[in-house]
Protein backbone atom coordinates (compact mmCIF):
# COMPACT_ATOMS: atom_id res chain seq x y z
CA UNK A 1 0.00 0.00 0.00
CA UNK A 2 2.69 2.43 1.33
CA UNK A 3 4.29 2.32 -2.54
CA UNK A 4 1.48 3.38 -3.67
CA UNK A 5 1.27 6.58 -1.44
CA UNK A 6 5.24 7.69 -2.74
CA UNK A 7 7.19 5.34 -5.24
CA UNK A 8 10.67 5.52 -2.79
CA UNK A 9 9.21 2.81 -0.64
CA UNK A 10 10.76 0.49 -3.61
CA UNK A 11 14.06 1.59 -1.93
CA UNK A 12 12.97 -0.85 0.66
CA UNK A 13 12.58 -3.60 -2.15
CA UNK A 14 16.30 -5.07 -2.08
CA UNK A 15 16.27 -5.60 1.37
CA UNK A 16 12.95 -6.92 1.42
CA UNK A 17 13.92 -9.36 -1.44
CA UNK A 18 16.56 -10.74 0.01
CA UNK A 19 14.89 -11.76 3.37
CA UNK A 20 12.27 -13.47 1.55
CA UNK A 21 14.68 -15.52 0.12
CA UNK A 22 16.73 -16.07 2.99
CA UNK A 23 13.57 -17.14 5.07
CA UNK A 24 11.53 -19.26 2.05
CA UNK A 25 11.93 -22.60 1.47
CA UNK A 26 11.86 -21.94 -2.53
CA UNK A 27 11.65 -19.33 -5.11
CA UNK A 28 7.61 -20.72 -5.29
CA UNK A 29 7.07 -19.20 -1.71
CA UNK A 30 9.28 -16.29 -2.43
CA UNK A 31 7.09 -15.47 -5.57
CA UNK A 32 3.55 -15.70 -3.78
CA UNK A 33 5.18 -12.97 -1.49
CA UNK A 34 6.07 -11.17 -4.67
CA UNK A 35 2.86 -11.58 -6.12
CA UNK A 36 0.92 -10.33 -3.04
CA UNK A 37 2.82 -7.47 -3.10
CA UNK A 38 2.23 -6.71 -6.49
CA UNK A 39 -1.64 -7.87 -6.62
CA UNK A 40 -2.13 -5.48 -4.09
CA UNK A 41 -0.75 -2.35 -5.99
CA UNK A 42 -3.04 -4.18 -8.87
CA UNK A 43 -5.88 -3.68 -6.88
CA UNK A 44 -5.57 -0.46 -5.61
CA UNK A 45 -4.26 0.63 -9.22
CA UNK A 46 -7.27 -0.89 -10.92
CA UNK A 47 -9.63 2.15 -11.24
CA UNK A 48 -6.84 3.81 -13.31
CA UNK A 49 -5.74 0.63 -15.24
CA UNK A 50 -9.44 -0.09 -16.46
CA UNK A 51 -9.68 3.65 -17.69
CA UNK A 52 -6.24 5.19 -18.60
CA UNK A 53 -3.95 2.25 -18.58
CA UNK A 54 -1.26 3.99 -20.27
CA UNK A 55 -1.39 7.30 -18.87
CA UNK A 56 -1.55 5.68 -15.36
CA UNK A 57 1.27 3.60 -16.07
CA UNK A 58 3.44 6.13 -17.42
CA UNK A 59 2.58 8.79 -14.64
CA UNK A 60 2.54 6.64 -11.95
CA UNK A 61 6.03 5.59 -12.17
CA UNK A 62 7.51 8.10 -14.77
CA UNK A 63 11.09 6.70 -15.03
CA UNK A 64 12.39 8.97 -17.53
CA UNK A 65 11.22 12.14 -15.32
CA UNK A 66 14.13 14.95 -15.94
CA UNK A 67 14.88 16.42 -12.35
CA UNK A 68 15.04 20.05 -11.80
CA UNK A 69 18.30 21.50 -10.66
CA UNK A 70 16.93 24.27 -8.53
CA UNK A 71 15.38 21.87 -6.54
CA UNK A 72 18.26 19.38 -6.06
CA UNK A 73 19.86 19.13 -2.45
CA UNK A 74 22.16 16.63 -3.23
CA UNK A 75 24.00 17.32 -6.29
CA UNK A 76 24.26 21.44 -6.45
CA UNK A 77 28.46 21.39 -6.52
CA UNK A 78 27.62 19.67 -10.01
CA UNK A 79 27.08 22.30 -12.85
CA UNK A 80 23.85 22.15 -14.47
CA UNK A 81 24.63 20.79 -17.56
CA UNK A 82 26.34 17.74 -15.68
CA UNK A 83 23.52 17.35 -13.25
CA UNK A 84 21.38 17.25 -16.36
CA UNK A 85 23.34 14.26 -18.53
CA UNK A 86 21.85 11.07 -18.70
CA UNK A 87 25.49 9.25 -17.81
CA UNK A 88 25.09 10.74 -14.64
CA UNK A 89 21.69 8.50 -14.19
CA UNK A 90 23.74 5.74 -15.68
CA UNK A 91 26.38 6.37 -13.34
CA UNK A 92 24.03 6.73 -10.40
CA UNK A 93 22.30 3.63 -11.21
CA UNK A 94 25.40 1.18 -11.65
CA UNK A 95 27.26 2.40 -8.26
CA UNK A 96 23.57 1.47 -6.59
CA UNK A 97 23.20 -2.29 -7.67
CA UNK A 98 26.93 -3.00 -6.93
CA UNK A 99 26.55 -1.38 -3.14
CA UNK A 100 23.44 -3.22 -2.91
CA UNK A 101 25.84 -6.70 -4.11
CA UNK A 102 28.16 -5.59 -1.82
CA UNK A 103 26.01 -4.77 1.67
CA UNK A 104 23.89 -8.15 0.35
CA UNK A 105 27.88 -9.96 1.19
CA UNK A 106 27.11 -8.55 4.60
CA UNK A 107 23.96 -8.97 5.31
CA UNK A 108 24.44 -13.13 4.79
CA UNK A 109 27.25 -12.35 6.76
CA UNK A 110 25.94 -11.14 9.79
CA UNK A 111 22.76 -13.48 9.03
CA UNK A 112 25.02 -16.20 9.62
CA UNK A 113 27.03 -14.64 13.32
CA UNK A 114 23.45 -14.53 14.53
CA UNK A 115 21.42 -17.62 13.09
CA UNK A 116 24.82 -19.60 14.14
CA UNK A 117 23.79 -21.31 10.89
CA UNK A 118 24.61 -20.16 6.97
CA UNK A 119 21.55 -18.50 5.29
CA UNK A 120 20.94 -19.11 2.03
CA UNK A 121 18.85 -18.16 -0.81
CA UNK A 122 16.94 -21.03 -1.50
CA UNK A 123 18.28 -23.99 0.99
CA UNK A 124 20.88 -24.17 3.95
CA UNK A 125 23.73 -26.23 2.99
CA UNK A 126 26.20 -27.81 5.27
CA UNK A 127 30.27 -27.53 4.18
CA UNK A 128 30.12 -30.42 2.83
CA UNK A 129 26.86 -30.09 0.55
CA UNK A 130 24.57 -31.93 2.35
CA UNK A 131 21.30 -30.06 3.08
CA UNK A 132 20.25 -28.99 6.94
CA UNK A 133 17.75 -30.72 7.86
CA UNK A 134 15.03 -29.24 10.15
CA UNK A 135 17.06 -25.92 10.56
CA UNK A 136 15.45 -23.04 12.01
CA UNK A 137 16.47 -20.00 9.79
CA UNK A 138 15.18 -17.00 12.27
CA UNK A 139 16.39 -13.73 11.46
CA UNK A 140 16.30 -11.16 14.43
CA UNK A 141 14.61 -7.95 14.48
CA UNK A 142 17.85 -6.35 14.18
CA UNK A 143 19.00 -7.90 11.92
CA UNK A 144 15.51 -7.30 9.87
CA UNK A 145 15.69 -3.69 10.64
CA UNK A 146 19.25 -3.22 9.32
CA UNK A 147 18.52 -4.49 5.82
CA UNK A 148 15.70 -2.75 5.19
CA UNK A 149 17.13 0.54 6.52
CA UNK A 150 20.40 -0.23 4.80
CA UNK A 151 18.79 -0.81 1.51
CA UNK A 152 16.69 2.46 2.26
CA UNK A 153 20.16 4.15 2.50
CA UNK A 154 22.06 2.86 -0.51
CA UNK A 155 19.06 4.41 -2.61
CA UNK A 156 19.30 7.69 -0.77
CA UNK A 157 22.99 8.34 -1.63
CA UNK A 158 22.77 7.19 -5.06
CA UNK A 159 19.72 8.80 -5.56
CA UNK A 160 19.57 10.69 -8.89
CA UNK A 161 17.93 13.86 -6.74
CA UNK A 162 16.89 14.40 -3.42
CA UNK A 163 14.11 17.22 -2.89
CA UNK A 164 14.13 18.93 0.62
CA UNK A 165 10.55 16.79 1.37
CA UNK A 166 12.82 13.78 1.54
CA UNK A 167 14.24 13.84 4.35
CA UNK A 168 11.14 12.17 5.52
CA UNK A 169 12.30 9.23 3.77
CA UNK A 170 15.05 8.35 6.05
CA UNK A 171 15.22 10.58 8.97
CA UNK A 172 13.91 7.99 11.29
CA UNK A 173 16.71 5.32 10.43
CA UNK A 174 19.76 7.77 10.53
CA UNK A 175 19.94 7.08 14.78
CA UNK A 176 19.83 3.57 14.87
CA UNK A 177 22.11 2.76 11.69
CA UNK A 178 24.86 4.88 13.72
CA UNK A 179 24.44 2.95 16.76
CA UNK A 180 23.67 -0.74 15.25
CA UNK A 181 27.46 -1.68 15.94
CA UNK A 182 27.19 -1.07 19.61
CA UNK A 183 30.32 0.59 19.49
CA UNK A 184 30.96 3.44 22.15
CA UNK A 185 34.18 5.58 22.60
CA UNK A 186 35.04 9.51 22.43
CA UNK A 187 36.19 9.46 18.52
CA UNK A 188 33.07 7.31 17.22
CA UNK A 189 30.40 9.55 19.26
CA UNK A 190 32.45 12.53 18.10
CA UNK A 191 31.63 11.13 14.28
CA UNK A 192 28.13 10.17 14.52
CA UNK A 193 27.33 14.01 16.04
CA UNK A 194 29.33 15.24 13.06
CA UNK A 195 27.04 13.40 10.40
CA UNK A 196 23.45 14.02 11.84
CA UNK A 197 25.01 17.62 12.32
CA UNK A 198 26.04 17.75 8.07
CA UNK A 199 23.09 16.30 7.29
CA UNK A 200 21.20 18.38 9.42
CA UNK A 201 22.66 21.31 7.85
CA UNK A 202 22.51 20.49 4.70
CA UNK A 203 18.46 20.59 4.55
CA UNK A 204 18.17 23.67 6.58
CA UNK A 205 19.43 25.42 3.81
CA UNK A 206 17.82 27.01 1.06
CA UNK A 207 18.83 27.40 -1.43
CA UNK A 208 20.98 24.25 -1.52
CA UNK A 209 24.57 25.38 -2.05
CA UNK A 210 27.38 23.36 -3.35
CA UNK A 211 29.15 23.24 0.34
CA UNK A 212 25.57 21.92 1.66
CA UNK A 213 25.47 19.34 -0.88
CA UNK A 214 28.74 18.17 -0.67
CA UNK A 215 28.36 17.91 3.18
CA UNK A 216 25.44 15.81 2.61
CA UNK A 217 27.02 12.88 0.12
CA UNK A 218 29.90 12.86 2.41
Amino acid sequence: IAVSIKMNVLLYAPGLLLLFLQTNDTLVETFICLSICAGVQLILGAPFLLTYPESYLRKAFEFDRVFMYKWTVNWKFLSEDNFLRKELSLLLLFLHLLALIVCAVKWLSLAKTQTGARIGLLKTFESNGNMAKNQKRHLTPEYILFTLFTSNMIGIVFCRSIHYQFYSWYFHTIPYLLLIDGSHNFVLGAMRILILAGIEYAYNIFPATPLSSAILQI
